[in-house]
């Protein structure tokens, strides 16, 4: 659930046509029902409706949650899907780095309780895939927010929480609201 909910946190971002830009653990904030909240937008751009890149001399964010091709100073929004799939991985393994799927499963199959194993299973199968696809050094192989929300349906049972005590809308805290810069403040 905390894997979905940073999923359809950056989705909604990306469809607001905000990119992050330090996607990285410290920056996901748990409330008191394990719901996660992106925050520290400190880094993050705003581009117009129809932009897709922007080129900038400075590159800043957190090294391993930084794309290959962040040198290439060319902000897009694979940068943060680039970072949400180190972040899957992590939460799946405990540590960064790449992991095959099965050996995934076999750690955790060792974990899951007997009567819910299989649904779990294929709930972390799924994530693992996702987050293995995000983390591909090429950046135009890596999934866009759409696909990996159409897909997150496969690791739930259903909504997140109780039913009716969540808005659809995901949780974004933003300290900084309106201090966004704009692509062409790069």
């Amino acid at each position: 659930q905390i894997i979905n909910g940073i999923c359809k946190g950056l989705h909604y971002l990306h469809q607001n046509q905000i990119l992050h830009l330090d996607l990285k653990p410290p920056n996901i904030l748990l409330d008191d029902s394990m719901f996660p909240k992106i925050a520290d937008f400190g880094l993050s751009r705003c581009f117009d409706e129809k932009q897709s890149r922007a080129f900038t001399t400075n590159i800043a964010g957190t090294l391993g949650y930084l794309p290959p091709e962040f040198g290439s100073h060319e902000i897009t929004y694979q940068f943060d899907l680039y970072s949400l799939g180190v972040i899957i991985m992590e939460i799946l393994t405990g540590k960064r780095g790449y992991e095959a799927v099965e050996d995934i499963l076999e750690s955790w199959s060792i974990r899951l309780e007997q009567s819910q194993k299989d649904i779990q299973l294929e709930q972390i199968r799924v994530c693992a895939e996702i987050g293995i696809e995000c983390i591909e050094s090429n950046p135009l192989k890596r999934p866009v927010t759409h696909h990996i929300i159409a897909r997150l349906p496969e690791t739930t049972d259903g909504p997140i929480g109780p039913a009716g005590t969540r808005s659809s809308v995901p949780q974004v805290d933003d300290p900084h609201k309106g201090a966004l810069k704009s692509s062409s403040e790069v």
